[in-house]
C-alpha cells in the first residue's frame, strides 16, 4: 500500500472514530447547535449535544405531497448504554431542545447521561419553517387585538363579552399557513415515530410532560411495540371533551391558590405575605384581601401604564405553575395589599411579561414567543378535543364564563374564560386521536410510570389518576407516584431537587425496575423548601412566563 492511499485510510479510520457515535444517524441533518435561546438569553449546557433536523411527510395520509423539517437534539451516552430517552416537555409549543440541553433546564442527572442516549424534537409549529403564524393585512390592529387578550379583566359581564368579540376578530384577521390543517397530534404522533427511525433505534423509553403525556400515550395506543417503559408526568385527561377540561382547569386553579394561601400561613413568618397586624393570618383572610385587590385593580383597566385586575390574575396564573417563584408573589402581594403600593407587583409583572408599564408595550423579541405560545395551542388543542363548538354561539359564552366566575373567582374563572378563548373560533377542525373515553389500548408490553401534583394547575391531579385507571382497567403494568404539593409537573420541577420524585424517575429508568405506588411529601410548602429547582433564568421565562394562554 503506497503512503498516500495509508493516509487516506487513516483519516477514514480517524473520521469514523471521531464521528462513529453518530453515524447510525445519517437521515438527519447535522447543524450547529444554538448558543441562544428565544429570548436572546445565553444557554449553559455540557459538551457533547449535538443538533440537526429530520424531515417527516407534511401530510401523513399523503406522504408524497410535501416534506418539512423539524429541529432535534440528541447527546450519546458517556457510559455502558442502556437505551435511548426520547423527551417531550409538552407546551406543545416548548423549546424541548432548549431545556434538553440547559443546565437549570431539564439537563438529564448525571447517571442518566451516562447510561442513555437523550433526545428530543421541536414539536410542529415550533420548529423553523413550520409555525402556525397568522398572517395579516393589518399587523398594527393585529398586534392591538392580542395585546388586549393579554391584559383583559374578565371579571365583568362587559369585558367577558369583549373577550369574546376580540377572539372573534383575531380570527378574523388572520390567514394561516397550510400546515396547521396537519398540526393534530395524529400528525405529531407520527413524526415521534420518523424520529425512532431517524435515530436507527428499534425502541425507546420516553418522558412526557404536559401534552407530552398525551402524545406518549396516543403514541403508545399506535406504535406499542416501538414504546419500552414511559415516564408520564402531569397528565392531560385522556379524554376528548373540552368543556370538561375547562371545568376541571378552573376547579383546580381555586383549589391551587387556595393552597398556596394557606402554605403561606403555615410557614408564618418565612411566607412575606404573613402578616396578623395586616389582617393576613388566615387562609380566608388573604383570600379575601385577594379579591379586593382584584376589584381595586379593576380601576386600572384601561390604562396601559398601571397594573390591572386581568395583569394580576395572568402573573398568578403565570407563578403558580413554578412553586419556586411562590414567595415572589407574596412579596409582590403584600404592599399592594397593606398600603396600595403596586411597585412590587408592577416589577413582577413586568419581568414576567416582558412588559414596559412606561411606554405601555412589550418587548419586541419577547411579542413573537408570545404568539407562538397563542397559536400553537389554538391550534392543536381544539384539533384534539370536542364538545366545545357551543363557545361559539355569544350566548353560551357569556353564560358558561359567568358561572365559572362565580363559582371559582379567585383564579378558576379566570383560567377557564382564557383557555375557553382560544376555542371560540379555533382555525383547525377537530380530529381528536384518542377515543372519547379513552378507549381501548393495544396491547403495550412495556412499564408506565405516572407523575402527578395534587395542587398541579395545568393538568389537575385527577387528570392523572384518570390515565392510571385507563391503563390498569387495559392490564398495563404501571404504578402512579403523587406529590402531594403544587406546580405544573413534578420531575425536575417543583419537587425538591434530588428528593423523592427526582429519584423515582432516575431509579427507575436505571433499573428498569417499576416502583410500587406511592405518594412523597417532601417539600411541599414551597416558603419552606429552598431545594426546589429555582427556574426563573430557563424553563419560567420561556414557557410558564406564557402559560398565561396555556
Amino acid at each position: 500500500m503506497t503512503i498516500y492511499l495509508k493516509k487516506i485510510v487513516l483519516a477514514l479510520i480517524l473520521n469514523c472514530f471521531l464521528l462513529g457515535a453518530y453515524a447510525n444517524t445519517s437521515s438527519i441533518q447535522w447543524a450547529t447547535c444554538p448558543t441562544k435561546d428565544q429570548l436572546g438569553n445565553v444557554i449553559t449546557s455540557i459538551p457533547g449535544f449535538k443538533c440537526g433536523y429530520f424531515q417527516v411527510p407534511l401530510d401523513y395520509q399523503h406522504p408524497n405531497q410535501g416534506r418539512t423539517s423539524l429541529f432535534m437534539t440528541l447527546h450519546k451516552a458517556t457510559g455502558t448504554k442502556l437505551g435511548t430517552i426520547i423527551y417531550n416537555f409538552g407546551g406543545p409549543w416548548n423549546d424541548n431542545v432548549t431545556y434538553l440541553r440547559s443546565i437549570g433546564g431539564n439537563l438529564p442527572p448525571a447517571d442518566i447521561l451516562a447510561h442513555y442516549d437523550v433526545a428530543t424534537f421541536l414539536n410542529r409549529g415550533v420548529s423553523d419553517g413550520t409555525q402556525f403564524t397568522c398572517h395579516t393585512n393589518n399587523p398594527e390592529q393585529l398586534k392591538f387585538v392580542e395585546e388586549q387578550i393579554a391584559q383583559i379583566n374578565i371579571s365583568t359581564p362587559a369585558n367577558t363579552d369583549k373577550l369574546y368579540q376580540l377572539s372573534k376578530e383575531k380570527a378574523a384577521l388572520c390567514q394561516y399557513p397550510n400546515i396547521i390543517h396537519y398540526a393534530d397530534t395524529h400528525q405529531t404522533v407520527n413524526d415521534l415515530e420518523e424520529f425512532r427511525k431517524a435515530l436507527n433505534i428499534k425502541q425507546f423509553d420516553y418522558y412526557g410532560g404536559s401534552y407530552g403525556t398525551r402524545l406518549g400515550l396516543a403514541y403508545m395506543m399506535t406504535y406499542p411495540n416501538s414504546m419500552r417503559n414511559a415516564v408520564l408526568d402531569g397528565n392531560m385527561a385522556p379524554n376528548n371533551d373540552a368543556m370538561v377540561v375547562f371545568n376541571d382547569w378552573a376547579a383546580t386553579n381555586e383549589q391551587t391558590i387556595k393552597f398556596l394561601f394557606q402554605s403561606c400561613v403555615d410557614a408564618k413568618s418565612q411566607c412575606p405575605l404573613y402578616d396578623p397586624t395586616a389582617g393576613l393570618s388566615t387562609a380566608q383572610e388573604m383570600q379575601n384581601a385577594y379579591l379586593n385587590l382584584l376589584q381595586t385593580l379593576s380601576a386600572n383597566d384601561n390604562d396601559t401604564h398601571k397594573i390591572n385586575a386581568g395583569e394580576l390574575n395572568a402573573l398568578t396564573f403565570q407563578i403558580v405553575s413554578d412553586n419556586a417563584t411562590y414567595p415572589t408573589l407574596m412579596t409582590a402581594l403584600k404592599p399592594a395589599i397593606v398600603n396600595h403600593q403596586f411597585a412590587e407587583l408592577t416589577k413582577a409583572y413586568s419581568a414576567a411579561m416582558s412588559y414596559d408599564f412606561k411606554s405601555g408595550t412589550y418587548a419586541a423579541n419577547f411579542w413573537p414567543i408570545y404568539q407562538t405560545a397563542l397559536e400553537v395551542p389554538s391550534t392543536v388543542f381544539p384539533a384534539d378535543y370536542t364538545n366545545y363548538r357551543q363557545l361559539a354561539d355569544e350566548q353560551n359564552w357569556q353564560d358558561f364564563i359567568s358561572e365559572k366566575l362565580a363559582a371559582y373567582p379567585l383564579l378558576g374563572g379566570y383560567m377557564a374564560a382564557t383557555q375557553a378563548s382560544l376555542y371560540i373560533a379555533p382555525p383547525a377542525k377537530s380530529n381528536p386521536l384518542l377515543p372519547a373515553d379513552g378507549g381501548k389500548l393495544p396491547e403495550f408490553k412495556g412499564q408506565v410510570l405516572l407523575l402527578g401534583n395534587r395542587y398541579d394547575p395545568r393538568t389537575p391531579y385527577p387528570w392523572t389518576q384518570q390515565v392510571y385507571q385507563l391503563l390498569q382497567k387495559n392490564h398495563i403494568t404501571s404504578s402512579l407516584t403523587t406529590w402531594t404539593g403544587a406546580g405544573h409537573e413534578a420531575y425536575q420541577i417543583n419537587t425538591p431537587d434530588g428528593g423523592c420524585a427526582d429519584t423515582t424517575v432516575n431509579d427507575f429508568f436505571i433499573s428498569k425496575t417499576l416502583p410500587p405506588s406511592k405518594t412523597c411529601t417532601d417539600g411541599t410548602n414551597p416558603f419552606l423548601n429552598t431545594t426546589n429547582k429555582a427556574l426563573l433564568s430557563s424553563k419560567s421565562v420561556q414557557s410558564n412566563i406564557m402559560n398565561v394562554k396555556k
